[in-house]
């Protein structure tokens, strides 16, 4: 029942030494509320800052 936005097959997958490290960035901030709806998840912010 394991699930995935792609359709992975693991026995076809290739290790890239080539690629970098993923690299986030992000501005603080602070969750009011965050709940799971059925489909996603959904995250209230404390602040007035448009997120996505």
């Amino acid at each position: 029942n394991r699930q995935s936005p792609i359709d992975i097959v693991p026995a076809e997958a290739v290790f890239d030494a080539r690629l970098s490290p993923i690299s986030l960035s992000y501005n603080d901030c602070t969750s009011v509320n965050i709940s799971n709806n059925g489909h996603s998840v959904v995250v209230e912010f404390i602040d007035s800052d448009e997120r996505s």
